[in-house]
């Protein structure tokens, strides 16, 4: 469980619903209040209308970069994570300089990297 004063706001970005809808339900479970889109046009909404403390990005969303949409993201305010499972790219994906979640993971290293980001000013 984390330990901020109030529960912080996570949006997961992942066009595979899947994976948006387990981690916002394990999230969610731990104390975040977490909400998961499966689009950069429904997430670049959510931000706009009551932008989250940390996003979860996928780095490869179908329609726009998730890279693109991470630097949306954080020129907002947003502390962003990008998840990959493109090992190819991982290179480029690192230099960008968010955190990074590489798919497949393990849940409990999930809440590591989320408590770490969230830690972080």
């Amino acid at each position: 469980m984390h330990e901020h004063p109030s529960p912080a706001r996570i949006l997961i970005v992942d066009d595979q619903p899947d994976i948006g809808d387990v981690v916002a339900e394990y999230l969610n479970g731990t104390g975040y209040i977490a909400a998961a889109v499966t689009s950069a046009a429904a997430a670049r909404a959510a931000i706009d209308s009551e932008p989250p403390e940390l996003a979860i990005i996928d780095a490869l969303l179908q329609g726009e970069s998730g890279i693109d949409f991470a630097n949306y993201a954080a020129s907002r305010g947003v502390r962003v994570m990008l998840m990959t499972g493109d090992f190819t790219r991982l290179e480029a994906i690192e230099k960008v300089g968010f955190a990074i979640l590489r798919k497949p993971f393990r849940l409990a290293e999930l809440a590591r990297l989320v408590e770490a980001v969230l830690d972080t000013e």
